[in-house]
């Protein structure tokens, strides 16, 4: 029973929420510059111009 609840859940629990959390940097940093009076960088220059 242990393996197949393994097999299930915990394997793809680990492969998708591992990611999920270990890129959270960015997402936290963000907020927290803002907060702290920093100015909100700007990537428009990067992206494709859009028709």
């Amino acid at each position: 029973m242990c393996r197949s609840w393994c097999r299930r859940w915990v394997a793809p629990l680990i492969n998708h929420f591992t990611p999920l959390i270990a890129d959270q940097g960015d997402a936290i940093d963000r907020p927290a510059d803002r907060l702290a009076g920093k100015p909100a960088g700007s990537a428009c220059r990067a992206l494709p111009v859009q028709p």
